[in-house]
């Protein structure tokens, strides 16, 4: 779990470095982010991430380098403060995981739920056509937002296997490719993007 956690912290920094450094706001930088986030953490922590980024945004017209240290030292007690919140979550959650586990395994056999779980995950495949074929983006996040919201307790026991989080990482990295090579300042984005699928790959 630290080696996972260490790869995401990374992730976060690095997006919020990339975030600072840019004068100018950029609307595939903040959906990028944005759909990231809404994948991975609470709504609480994307409004308290939210509220530093437009912080940082505002400061910039002012000084760049005046807000680039202060939103570093901003995030990164934002960090400290997530990882206890991380650890908990992660006990609930792997509490859970171990009950809802051995339901399924009691009510149906070893075969069935691997198959089960195959199948549900790969309904993300569609997702790699849709990130490259749909232009708009408010679409596309109200679409998968959905689709995740509405499947949630599926993706609670697929994690079991690790399958779709690994899943995940391979559409990150393909939808939001040619995002990060579109400019010389999505450079962070590729980076942390490539951290994040080695953080699942190693954690499978």
């Amino acid at each position: 779990m630290s080696l996972n956690y260490l790869f995401h912290s990374s992730f976060y920094i690095l997006s919020f470095l990339s975030f600072s450094m840019q004068s100018t706001f950029t609307f595939s930088s903040f959906y990028s982010l944005s759909f990231y986030f809404l994948f991975t953490l609470s709504f609480t922590h994307l409004s308290f991430f939210l509220s530093f980024f437009f912080l940082s945004f505002f400061l910039s017209f002012l000084h760049p380098f005046l807000s680039f240290f202060l939103s570093f030292f901003l995030f990164s007690f934002f960090q400290l403060s997530l990882s206890f919140t991380y650890i908990f979550s992660s006990f609930l959650r792997s509490f859970f995981l171990f009950s809802l586990s051995l339901f399924f395994l009691s009510h149906f056999s070893f075969f069935h739920f691997l198959t089960l779980s195959f199948f549900i995950s790969f309904f993300l495949i569609p997702s790699f056509f849709f990130s490259f074929f749909l232009p708009n983006a408010f679409f596309l996040s109200f679409l998968f937002i959905s689709f995740r919201l509405f499947i949630y307790p599926a993706f609670l026991y697929v994690d079991l296997f690790n399958i779709h989080s690994l899943i995940h990482s391979f559409h990150f990295f393909l939808s939001f490719l040619f995002l990060s090579l579109y400019k010389l300042d999505k450079l962070f984005f590729f980076s942390s993007y490539l951290i994040s699928f080695l953080s699942n790959f190693l954690s499978f």
